[in-house]
Order: structure tokens, then C-alpha cells, then sequence
């Protein structure tokens, strides 16, 4: 009997590994994205399902599909032949275009902080890039590209000011989106009231307004304010001072944006006045010239004008009198005009400012007679307290010849603490620059 022999064939398949890639990257709303079948098998796939995440699927190997709205989605692919089959997915981000949120940007006062702000928007895919494509930020801030962040500080040159600029967003799928926008710069109160303020007595009511420009309200923000006075706020300082003294404080003036500065003032309150008896008071003397009315007057406070000269003008005088701050003032012109020496009988009398005659007009100059006048005035006026001593030439004004050179003495009498200043012109010997320069051409 003969062997059967069976024989089998078997046909062995290997396993399909699923894969595909998508085109263009970022995807955008509306835009066709193109899915390309990367799928692998010694048997090649001859089916695919494609299920988009939307709703929508198709079968073909390498399909394209628009999105209508942004979102995550998740694409599906299942690849497979006659014996195998392979699923794969993948989430694919597709945007719609950024849309800049409608915002008013705040405004702010110069010379100061801004608020922190960031341009808002929706939509889009970040990352963003920020820019400004027409007009600027006020001077000070910046917007910073990653973040649509406004900040940094206001320069004072900005104030008073509207400043109108485009910002352009673009996202990644390099979509974009513009929007105007104003900025607005308050200007800050402008201080004119200097110090000192005027002074006062205990016991006398005090009152004194301050008047200053773009000024709404004023408050102290400092000790230091003469006690029993009070400021209100429109900036008036009054009420009656209890203390004496010289009393410095600061005062807060804003705007009504807010906007504020400040300002470091000094006020003196004196003793309280005391009036004297009708005892103490000095009998009148009588100086009569020959031939005179007999007239009788008072000479107290008064002296004789200098250079000394007769007085024609009242028939009750002999020589030409002064009083009151005009004896000051003499008394400071002849201390500042006379050379240490010159007197006999008293050589360490004046000042060096004759010195100086021939010096160049410059800062040196000016910082030496202040010198020589404080120095002088402090020694040989004891009925005076300086206050202060200013020294200007055409460095300082312009309309001042440059051969020239004021000298400004401010003093307070100590005996009725009146106030009064003293201008001496000084004028150099030296040949005025404008004549040096035309004769040197």
C-alpha cells in the first residue's frame, strides 16, 4: 500500500504599524490640513478610516479637512489589509486668529510709576508677539513683546500730553491683530510759593494762602508745622501760632487727576509783641537851624544821611535824616563799600569787596563776595540777622552787563523782626567782555 503525503500551505502576514503626519503646522481655523497615510507593513494597508474629532471621517489614504472652530481635537487613524489591522491618533491644535479685547488704557500723572497694564486679547496661539507699528508710548514706558505688558515710569518732558499708538499682536500660526490706543499724561502742580513763608507772632492770628498753579487740594506731609497753625485744604495756613521758632515742613500739593507734588517750606514764629508803655516812651528832641520855626518832631529810629548833607526841604532840620530800614541799608552800603584800612581810626572796619576790582566775572568772583559781604555784614551790623546773600551776574540774567555784579542782601531787623533786603551794584573796573572782544577783531 503506498504513503499518503498531505501537504499545507500557510501564509504568514506581518503586522501594520499605523502612522501619518499632518501639514501645515500651526493649523488655523478655515485652513485645509493635509493628512499623509505614513503606515508600514511588508503587506501594505489597503483600507484607512480617518475619524477627524469633529464629527467628520473619511476614507481615503491621504485626506485633507478644514476646521471651522479652534479647539484640541483628536484624529484617528485605523489602517488595515486583508489579516491585520493598526490604530493610531494624534491631537492637533488648530487656532482661530487673535482678537485684541476693546480696553481704555489708564492715564497717568508724570514724573511718576505707571500701573502695571497688560493688552488683553482672545483667541489666537500663543506664544505672542507684541510691537507698536504707529505712534509711541509716553516717554518712560515700554511694551514688553512676550507679554503685551505696559510699564515703567512716566517722564516728567511727557506731561500735559496724549499719546495715540497702534499695538500689533502675532501669534504662532503668525495671525495678527491691531488696535489703537491713548494714553494720557496729567501734568503735576507747579510750586511758586518758595520759602520762607512770612513769619508770625504768638498770640497774633496768622494767615497766609498759598497759590499755586493746577493746585487742587494741599495737605502736610511732614512734622514740623508751626504748632496752632492749620492748613485747610485750598492752602490756607492760618489760625494763631502758640510757639516760637523757626519751623520747617513739607506740604503735598495735588492736582485733581491726583497728580501731586512737594514742597520743603520754612515759617518763623516770634516771641509775642510787646508794646510799650506810655512811660517808656522817649521825650521828642528839638533840633532847630537858625532862623528856624520851632518845631518839634521825634528822632527816634533816625540818623543822618550819608554822605551828610543840609536839608533844604523842612525848616525844622538841620541836616538830612533817615529812618527805618533806609538806616539799614545806609549802614550795609557803607560797611560793604569801604576797604579794610581806609578808616584811621578804626582799620579793621568794611570789606575786601573793593578788592575784587579787577577779578574776572566769573563763579570764583561771585562765591568770594558773598563771602566777604557775609563776613563783613555778620561782624559790623549786629541790629540785623542775614537771611541770605545772593551774589548774580549775566551768567544769571542775561540783561545784567557783564561788567557788573549785583550783590543782594536779604536781612530781618532784630529789634521789630521786619524783613528788608539791600541790592549793591558792583561794578569792575575791568573793560565790560563785548569792548575786549570788538577791539581784539
Amino acid at each position: 500500500m503506498s504513503a499518503l503525503t498531505i501537504t499545507h500551505i500557510f501564509t504568514l502576514s506581518t503586522p501594520i504599524v499605523a502612522a501619518f503626519t499632518f501639514d501645515p503646522d500651526p493649523q488655523q481655523v478655515g485652513v485645509d490640513v493635509v493628512f499623509t497615510d505614513m503606515s508600514t507593513s511588508v503587506d501594505v494597508p489597503t483600507s484607512w478610516v480617518w475619524n477627524f474629532g469633529d464629527g467628520n471621517t473619511s476614507s481615503t489614504q491621504n485626506p485633507s479637512h478644514a476646521y471651522i472652530a479652534n479647539g484640541v481635537y483628536t484624529v484617528i487613524l485605523v489602517a488595515s489589509n486583508n489579516c491585520n489591522s493598526d490604530t493610531v491618533s494624534h491631537d492637533i491644535h488648530i487656532a482661530a486668529p487673535p482678537v485684541i479685547d476693546d480696553q481704555i488704557l489708564p492715564g497717568n500723572c508724570a514724573n511718576s510709576s505707571y500701573p502695571t497694564k497688560t493688552i488683553t486679547l482672545t483667541e489666537g496661539m500663543a506664544p505672542y508677539t507684541w510691537e507698536i507699528i504707529t505712534g509711541a508710548l509716553p516717554t518712560g514706558l515700554t511694551l514688553h513683546s512676550d507679554t503685551g505688558v505696559i510699564d515703567g515710569t512716566v517722564a516728567l518732558s511727557a506731561q500735559n500730553q496724549t499719546f495715540t499708538f497702534t499695538a500689533r499682536v502675532t501669534d504662532y500660526a503668525n495671525n495678527t491683530d491691531s488696535k489703537e490706543f491713548s494714553i494720557e499724561v496729567f501734568p503735576l502742580p507747579v510750586w511758586i510759593t518758595t520759602p520762607p513763608l512770612p513769619s508770625g507772632n504768638i498770640g497774633v492770628p496768622y494767615s497766609y494762602q498759598l497759590n499755586n498753579p493746577l493746585v487742587d487740594t494741599y495737605l502736610v506731609v511732614s512734622s514740623g508745622f508751626p504748632p496752632g497753625l492749620f492748613l485747610n485744604a485750598s492752602g490756607l495756613i492760618s489760625r494763631t501760632p502758640i510757639t516760637a521758632g523757626s519751623f520747617t515742613f513739607t506740604i503735598r500739593a495735588f492736582s485733581a487727576a491726583g497728580c501731586y507734588t512737594d514742597r520743603t517750606l520754612t515759617l518763623s514764629i516770634w516771641p509775642p509783641v510787646v508794646k510799650p508803655k506810655p512811660s517808656d516812651n522817649i521825650k521828642a528832641t528839638t533840633i532847630k537851624p537858625p532862623n528856624a520855626k520851632p518845631l518839634i518832631y521825634q528822632i527816634i529810629g533816625t540818623g543822618l544821611k550819608s554822605p551828610i548833607s543840609f536839608d533844604n526841604t523842612h525848616t525844622d532840620r538841620l541836616f538830612v535824616l533817615v529812618d527805618g530800614l533806609a538806616v539799614i541799608n545806609q549802614s550795609i552800603h557803607a560797611i560793604i563799600e569801604t576797604r579794610r584800612g581806609e578808616r584811621y581810626n578804626n582799620p579793621n572796619f568794611g570789606s575786601d569787596v573793593t578788592l575784587r576790582l579787577f577779578e574776572p566775572n566769573d563763579y570764583i568772583l561771585k562765591t568770594t563776595l558773598k563771602q566777604d559781604v557775609t563776613e563783613a555784614l555778620t561782624r559790623w551790623e549786629k541790629r540785623i540777622s542775614l537771611l541770605d546773600v545772593s551774589v548774580i551776574n549775566y551768567d544769571d540774567d542775561p540783561r545784567i552787563p557783564d561788567y557788573l555784579v549785583l550783590i543782594i542782601v536779604s536781612y530781618k531787623v532784630n529789634s521789630t523782626h521786619q524783613e528788608g533786603s539791600y541790592v549793591y551794584p558792583f561794578a569792575l573796573n575791568a573793560m565790560p567782555m563785548s569792548e575786549i572782544i570788538n577791539k581784539g577783531r
